[in-house]
């Protein structure tokens, strides 16, 4: 039995999961999922919401460039995009600044890079 919760034991929702503690999950969800149903004014008014919500982030995140934008320009459906992965992988476990150096310069010398040049707003992606 929960100790740590605070309904009254006498409380009719802690009664009905009580007698269901043993019940298996298939009954359990019998008797739930009907009761779990959104009418379709609340499933609309939850879309409008998220929409909103995702309208707002990508407003706020418009222009400001750094991770983001390296990310879009350098897509893992690329091969740079790729190389970019696997080299913030690999650093995480490189245990000394020389290394990193070596490990940069290797895994950046082939990728065609220039043809990304200009193709951000970000100084960040394009430095």
């Amino acid at each position: 039995m929960l100790h740590d919760c605070h309904l009254d034991p006498t409380d009719p929702l802690r009664m009905a999961m009580e007698k269901s503690y043993r019940d298996s999950e298939a009954s359990v969800l019998a008797q739930l999922l009907p009761a779990a149903t959104l009418s379709q004014a609340a499933r609309s008014r939850a879309w409008e919401r998220a929409r909103v919500l995702v309208l707002n982030i990508r407003q706020a995140q418009h222009g400001k460039g750094g991770v983001d934008a390296l990310l879009q320009e350098f897509a893992l459906s690329t091969e740079e995009g790729v190389v970019l992965m696997c080299l913030a992988e690999a650093l995480l476990r490189v245990p000394d600044q020389l290394t990193m150096d070596r490990l940069i310069r290797d895994k950046l010398a082939d990728g065609d890079w220039s043809s990304h040049l200009g193709n951000s707003e970000s100084l960040f992606v394009n430095a």
